[in-house]
């Protein structure tokens, strides 16, 4: 987006019995997380993980931003937030 927030498919969401995360189910998954945070450019990183999306697995995202403020939606209200989805979306 403008603000400098991208969104990406992070595969299968690990579980509590994986081994390291390098070493895991998707080490490729780990080094992507690694060059976002060594990007000077990247200042808040989040992972998110949803079990209703239509798999047999539970999914995980990662959401890189450019500025921290992007936090400020991340730990918002979900009322607030989902209000102004729906004023931007229409």
């Amino acid at each position: 987006s403008p603000d400098g927030i991208v969104a990406l498919k992070g595969g299968i969401a690990p579980s509590i019995l994986d081994p390291r995360a390098d070493k895991g189910v998707s080490p490729k998954r780990e080094e992507m997380i690694n060059l976002l945070e060594s990007d000077p450019n990247v200042n808040s990183i989040h992972v998110y993980e949803e079990a209703h999306c239509g798999y047999f697995e539970p999914r995980s995202f990662v959401v890189a931003c450019r500025d921290v403020s992007c936090r400020r939606n991340w730990y918002g209200d979900v009322d607030a937030v989902d209000s102004m989805v729906v004023d931007r979306v229409g």
